[in-house]
Order: C-alpha cells, then sequence, then structure tokens
C-alpha cells in the first residue's frame, strides 16, 4: 500500500499525481463517485485499470475541500512501478550538474541527528569548482569543501541522505525537488522554481547585504568615528555599527524611501533603493518585506504645499531644501544613528536629505556641527540643536522622527512632537522605563490580583513594567491613527534595550465611518488597560487634548 495524490475532475477522468509527475488513467476507466459529505456518504474513487484499485483516504477532512489535492491509499503491483523512483540516487547525480543552486536539509537535532541544518551548494575556490557543506548545530557553523564527483563529496552526500531530516530540498536552474520525511512516510515533489534564478552565486564567502556595507570605505564613515583609516569598522564600534544597519533595514521595509521619491520627485541615483536589504529567511518570515508592509504612506499634499511656499519666498537653494527628505533625532547624543541615516540616504540612496539632532548635551551638539564643516555638509543637510526635546519646535514637519535610547520620558517627548507635526513615520526604540514603575512603586501593584507573585519579584516586575509601557504607548499612537507594531530589531548581544516600536501613518483610503469605529476600539483597548493598572502615561499627559479620549 503506496501513498498517491488525486486531483478529482467533474468530468473526464482523474489526474493521478505520483510524486509529482502525472499520470493520466487509461480512457477506459470509470468516472469517479463524489457525492456530498453533509449526505454521510465517503466519496469513492475507481479506476479499471488492472491490479489497481483505490481505497479510502487518508484524511477524511479532506472531503470538505473542493479543487484540492486529496490523498489516497493505492493497492495493487502495477501501482509501484511509477513510483521506483531513487531520489537519492538523482540528488547525488545533481550535485556533480552545473545547474546545481543548492541542496538543503532540514530536521529536529536528535540523537540520530546531531544537525539541524546542512546546506551544500556550489563554490569557486582557487579557481576550481568546489561543493561547500554548511553543518549548522544549535550553536555553531562547520564548514567543508569537496570537489564535485570526487569519492569525499559522494561519502559526504550519501552520509547525509540517510540521516533522518524532515525535508530534503534540491534547487538547480531547471527545477526544485522537495522531499518531505513523515511518519514514516515519504514524498516528493518536484516543480519548476519558484522565481526565476539570476547568476548562481559561487562565491567562497557570501557578504550580507547590508544597508551600510561594512567592506567599503568612505571618508564620512571614518569621519564620525565608525570606521578606521583603512576602511575597516572599529572594533569598539561593531555593536553601535550593527544597531545602525539594522535600524535601517526596518526603516526600509516602512516603504518610506519609495513613497517620499515618487511624491517629492526625488533622483534616485542608483539602484540601491529597489534592493532588498533583508539578510535571511528567518527575518523575512517575522517582518513582511512588501515593497510597504505596514500601509503607503500619504504626505505627498503636505509635502507640495510645504516645498510650494518655501520656493516662493527662497532661493533655489532653500526650496531644495524644503523639497529634501526631513529626518529629526531626538536623543541623539553622540549622533552616530542621525550621521549613518543620513550617509545611506544620501551616499548610497542618492536621495537628497535634511537631519536635525535634538540633545541637552551641547558639547555632544557642538561636536556634531563640527563634524559637519568638516564634511563639507552644508547648513540645509544637517544641523544640531542643545535643546530639550520638550522645547524644540521643527522649523518643518519632518518625514521620519526617530528615538534610539532616549531615556525614560524622552521617549515620551519624541512620540509627542511626532503625533503633534503628523510626522508620517515614528521610529522608537525606548530606554530607562522609569515612570510608570514610580507610580507603581511600593506596594501598590502587588495588590492587584492575580498578579502578586508577578509584581514580587524585582526582575520580573521591571520587565513587565517595561513591556506595559511600551504597550500603552503603541496603543496610544493607534488611536492617533498610525499603524503600529513592537518588534526587536536586534539581539541582546548588542544591547539589551532591543524593542522597537514602529509606526506609520498610511493613506486614508478608509471610509470615515470605519475610520471612526477602529479609533473607537483602540480608545476601549486603551482604556481598559490603563484604567486597570490604574496609571497615567506621560505620553497622555503630554498629548491630552490630540488624543481626546473622550470624544
Amino acid at each position: 500500500i503506496i501513498e498517491m495524490n488525486i486531483l478529482p475532475k467533474i468530468s473526464g477522468a482523474a489526474d493521478v499525481s505520483l510524486h509529482g509527475k502525472h499520470v493520466h488513467p487509461a480512457p477506459t476507466a470509470t468516472h469517479c463517485l463524489f457525492k456530498n459529505r453533509q449526505q454521510k456518504n465517503r466519496r469513492d474513487l475507481g479506476i479499471c485499470s488492472p491490479g489497481i484499485s483505490i481505497l479510502h483516504p487518508f484524511n477524511k477532512r479532506q472531503h470538505a475541500c473542493k479543487n484540492t489535492v486529496r490523498s489516497f491509499r493505492v493497492q495493487g503491483p502495477q501501482a509501484l512501478e511509477p513510483l521506483q523512483r531513487d531520489w537519492k540516487q538523482e540528488f547525488k547525480q545533481q550535485a556533480s550538474e552545473p545547474s546545481l543552486v543548492e541542496i538543503m536539509l532540514r530536521g529536529q537535532i536528535s540523537p540520530q541527528l546531531p544537525w539541524r541544518q546542512v546546506s551544500v551548494r556550489p563554490v569557486i575556490i582557487k579557481k576550481k569548482p568546489h561543493l561547500q557543506f554548511s553543518y549548522f548545530d544549535r550553536t555553531k557553523n562547520i564548514v567543508k569543501n569537496a570537489k564535485p564527483g570526487s569519492e569525499e563529496s559522494i561519502a559526504r552526500l550519501t552520509e547525509l541522505l540517510d540521516l533522518p531530516f524532515s525535508q530534503v530540498t534540491l534547487r538547480s536552474m531547471d527545477q526544485d525537488t522537495v522531499v518531505q520525511m513523515r511518519d514514516g512516510r515519504t514524498s516528493v515533489h518536484t516543480s519548476a522554481p519558484a522565481k526565476p534564478l539570476g547568476p548562481i552565486n559561487l562565491k567562497h564567502n557570501r557578504v550580507k547585504d547590508l544597508p551600510i556595507s561594512p567592506h567599503v570605505s568612505h571618508p564620512f564613515l571614518q569621519r564620525i568615528g565608525l570606521q578606521t583609516s583603512e576602511g575597516r569598522v572599529k572594533a569598539g564600534m561593531q555593536d553601535k555599527f550593527t544597531q545602525v544597519n539594522e535600524f535601517l533595514k526596518l526603516l526600509k521595509h516602512t516603504g518610506l524611501f519609495e513613497s517620499v521619491s515618487a511624491s517629492k520627485g526625488l533622483a534616485v541615483e542608483n539602484s540601491a533603493l529597489g534592493r532588498s536589504s533583508s539578510s535571511s529567511s528567518s527575518s523575512r518570515d517575522s517582518d513582511n518585506t512588501s515593497e510597504n508592509s505596514l500601509g503607503m504612506l500619504d504626505i505627498t499634499a503636505e509635502r507640495q504645499a510645504s516645498s510650494t511656499g518655501a520656493s516662493s519666498s527662497s532661493s533655489s537653494s532653500s526650496s531644495s531644501s524644503s523639497n529634501a527628505l526631513r529626518i529629526l533625532d531626538c536623543g541623539c547624543g553622540s549622533s552616530h544613528l542621525t550621521f549613518g541615516l543620513w550617509h545611506y540616504t544620501r551616499n548610497v540612496l542618492g536621495v537628497e536629505t535634511h537631519i536635525t539632532g535634538v540633545d541637552m548635551n551641547a558639547a555632544l551638539m557642538a561636536r556634531s556641527n563640527q563634524y559637519c564643516q568638516e564634511l563639507g555638509m552644508a547648513g540645509t543637510d544637517a544641523c544640531f540643536v542643545a535643546s530639550s526635546i520638550l522645547d524644540y519646535q521643527p522649523p518643518h514637519c519632518p518625514d521620519i522622527v526617530l528615538a534610539l535610547h532616549a531615556c525614560d520620558t524622552a521617549t515620551d517627548e519624541a512620540l509627542a512632537l511626532a503625533i503633534k507635526q503628523g510626522a508620517p513615520v515614528v521610529m522608537a526604540v525606548p530606554c530607562c522605563h522609569k515612570h510608570l514603575h514610580r507610580q507603581l512603586s511600593g506596594s501598590k501593584g502587588t495588590l492587584i490580583p492575580p498578579f502578586q507573585p508577578l509584581m514580587s519579584q524585582g526582575i520580573v516586575r521591571q520587565r513587565f513594567l517595561d513591556l506595559l509601557t511600551d504597550t500603552l504607548r503603541a496603543s496610544i499612537l493607534r488611536i492617533m491613527g498610525y499603524q503600529v507594531d513592537v518588534i526587536e530589531f536586534i539581539s541582546t548581544e548588542h544591547t539589551p534595550r532591543n524593542i522597537l516600536i514602529r509606526a506609520t501613518k498610511s493613506a486614508s483610503s478608509q471610509s470615515s465611518a470605519k475610520a471612526a469605529a477602529m479609533r473607537q476600539a483602540a480608545v476601549k483597548e486603551y482604556l481598559e488597560l490603563r484604567d486597570f493598572w490604574k496609571v497615567v502615561p506621560h505620553l497622555e499627559t503630554l498629548i491630552g487634548d490630540e488624543l481626546a479620549l473622550n470624544a
């Protein structure tokens, strides 16, 4: 008894899919009998070919699904003949072919399986072709190289194919073959490549596709202290460099660069704007990496009005500045993120950009302004202001408001400024949550059942109140018309403060009634959470009039 797939058709004979290959029964085959599941009658299928009979389906739940592939048990000696496909031998042969792209093996680590994943791909080493075997366990990656068709490569591949991996995938220029092993059964499916493939990457060492490449020397990065004079990232700046790149990747996912460039008519000097900055399939899975995963940004009318007003009363240079992408970094500190974002938009993407940094540390702001002069950045390109976030009034509405590790209520001040200015994109990484901690200090928080155990342990209480603070912030942003997601933007090995609040204002394509209903639901959700804990978030205090909770 073996497994085959039946795709039933109401007219004509059924198509039988045997491990990805379609076999059409003889014209004399009897027609399938289909009955409605609600009539409690089993759907039977009979094929009058000699020696083959169809038995009951594996999964009766599939009866209710129409126009889908259903699994049946097939019995008979002739049914075995088309299934004598030695996929392991095929994979070994394909491994030596120039059309091979990759062989990927995945499974759960067990006493019988020491690897969670193994990849086999062609590479060029010292101008000669090799197969690169990359073995991944829970903590490390081991790489071995062997020549295609050699005894070593065949032995390694044979050993891998005999291990109990749950899925083995072979990708070539011609087709994709997926083998799945489950509950003692093996299924093989062959199809055309999922997407068009370009030239096969045969580089021995793959370079991560990052917004700011660590391998490209640039005087700008050297002057702000990220790179050495030789063009390498400084050892003490590796964590900061990683944070900047991850921040830029998540900002790119909002679709802001594409939207602003289209609405303002900004020229893009190279193809970097359309280049994917995702470095792994896992990040593509946790985040939607479409052109704008959070909705297209509706900033055209406001920016055009601003640009028109500026052009009527200023010189051509100031008009150009009013049409630039405007970025405001609140609590910018040493300004590594500010300068990094300007470098990416201006030097990598070729988009005209104006950056403003605000921080209460006057010495750091003076140093950043000195960098601007030394780097030849005109006043329309960058400026740094020594001021509190609460007191700062931007001369133009910013396109992006950033707050990376602004301490305690400084994050609330940055969010309040963005809301009042109507900034299309807000990205904040909070730090040092103290405001709600003080409101729930002492025994007040421990008296709320059934949270006494959670609130009585210091470290657990701290982390929970940090998350509660950020949740309330995100809820307020939703009330104010933003689409919000709260994500981890970097590993804790680089910084423990790694939660990012990302908010965008999308085009108002919804009806006023639907928008009002969504706002009402967001207000209700926020008030229930706030009142349960009997707290008043600082952000609510800052934008009380705009929030209009009683409206």
